[in-house]
């Protein structure tokens, strides 16, 4: 049985594929929340992700100036996402912004600037075991079964409003060039299978 909110966000062809990628970003923040010591911040990287080099060796920038935006109670950070960006959205320009949804995208399929959705998809996601992580996956176990980028992205503010009494999501996307995807990579499994 699918969950109403992966048949409205999914594309039917798509379900399956979303359904391994939510269970699978489950499965490494629950890693992250068990190792010993608790890292500060665990990165998850989709199967055909690349970094560029020095990626790694800016991250502690990257997290540094996100924390001086935001604050350190953020839940994840996506880096490498594709779909519309509102100015409005925009926390420290030109390139750090809250992930919300938009009235457009309340199907993947929608016709919309950018490919149907504001900040969807990512190529590698930043998560913070020490702070905000446990309360992330609980987010998300509430939710149930979605497209990640969907579970991941802060409702429309209409809908926050009526959600007063839970804390918000504190979601962001980071447009930067250290996340790409690695089109080498591309039918790796098919070769090997």
């Amino acid at each position: 049985m699918e969950p109403p909110k992966l048949r409205q966000h999914t594309p039917r062809r798509q379900r399956g594929f979303a359904i391994g990628n939510w269970l699978s970003h489950l499965s490494c923040y629950r890693r992250c929340l068990e190792a010993a010591p608790r890292p500060d911040a665990c990165l998850v990287m989709e199967d055909d992700a690349g970094l560029a080099p020095g990626f790694l060796q800016a991250l502690p920038c990257v997290l540094r100036r996100l924390d001086d935006a935001v604050g350190r109670g953020w839940h994840a950070l996506r880096v490498g996402c594709w779909g519309s960006r509102f100015a409005e959205d925009c926390i420290r320009s030109p390139n750090l912004f809250f992930a919300q949804s938009h009235p457009f995208n309340a199907s993947a399929e929608a016709l919309a600037p950018g490919g149907g959705m504001a900040y969807g998809g990512a190529h590698l996601t930043l998560v913070r075991p020490a702070t905000t992580l446990a309360e992330l996956i609980g987010r998300l176990l509430l939710m149930g079964v979605m497209a990640i980028d969907v579970g991941l992205t802060n409702p429309p503010r209409h809908q926050r409003a009526s959600q007063a009494s839970a804390q918000p999501l504190r979601s962001y996307v980071l447009d930067h060039p250290g996340a790409y995807i690695d089109h080498r990579l591309d039918g790796l499994e098919s070769s090997h299978a």
